[in-house]
């Protein structure tokens, strides 16, 4: 602050002293270019030649850097604040992606491109596992209910594990070709590779929820009895598959 009243030479040399270093302060702090301190200089030079009152010229003249600074600060406060925000934010997406990918490591991975998401890799990865493993008890025992291949839900069901789950031309599923053949063409459609990952997984989903429905139809069918534990185990493992892979949300409208 600035002594009220009538200031002496030697006082209006300190006070202005003062003010350069402010700018200097200022200038270096937040980056801002030199001229801010030279527009003091000149405003000094016109009050020294107008022989402007020195204590009034000074007041103001710390109120305008005070400010400037304070301005800075409040700005600088904000920007903090919102790279907190993003840090928090973002260490919750890497914690769910960390997560995510813990529960998913295990699964086997069917790679249709180098550039597949990981997701799509271990979720047919998957798929493919339970067609080999699981998929023919299951199928014995709907074949108890729906001795014909088309009536029931034998029909569509077997088209659906077929498409999705077992692995044709070049080791992978027929449901992941046109997934493939977008990831291979230059320049790349990024928009229509997601839309078809997207379908991809929606697809996978809903054949995985279906699987777990018919899976409650035969555990209480005749002849399957022996069965029963494989039955169990197979169940087990597409639940888990779409809880794995977050797809509980994502069932078939009925």
């Amino acid at each position: 602050m600035v002594k009220r009243g009538r200031l002496s030479a030697e006082e209006v040399d300190r006070v202005i002293e003062k003010i350069r270093r402010r700018y200097n302060d200022y200038i270096i702090e937040y980056l801002k270019p030199l001229d801010e301190g030279k527009k003091f200089e000149e405003r000094l030079i016109e009050a020294l030649r107008g022989s402007m009152d020195m204590y009034t010229f000074l007041s103001a003249e710390i109120s305008v850097i005070e400010e400037l600074i304070s301005r800075e600060e409040e700005k600088r406060n904000r920007e903090n604040e919102k790279k907190d925000s993003s840090s928090k934010v973002m260490g919750f997406v890497d914690k769910v992606f960390m997560e995510n990918q813990k529960l998913i490591e295990g699964y086997p991975e069917i790679i249709p491109h180098k550039d597949a998401s990981m997701e799509i890799k271990k979720l047919f990865g998957g798929l493919c596992y339970f067609e080999k493993e699981y998929w023919p008890v299951l199928d014995a025992a709907l074949r108890k209910i729906d001795p014909s291949f088309f009536s029931g839900s034998r029909h569509n069901l077997e088209m659906r594990v077929s498409e999705i789950c077992r692995e044709g031309f070049d080791m992978i599923p027929p449901g992941l070709m046109h997934y493939k053949a977008l990831l291979l063409r230059f320049p790349r459609d990024y928009k229509a590779i997601a839309a078809e990952e997207k379908k991809c997984i929606l697809d996978s989903a809903f054949l995985l929820h279906d699987l777990l429905m018919e899976f409650g139809r035969v555990e209480d069918v005749e002849g399957v009895s022996g069965k029963i534990e494989e039955l169990k185990k197979a169940k087990a493992y597409v639940g888990k598959m779409i809880s794995d892979f977050r797809l509980k949300d994502l069932k078939p409208k009925r």
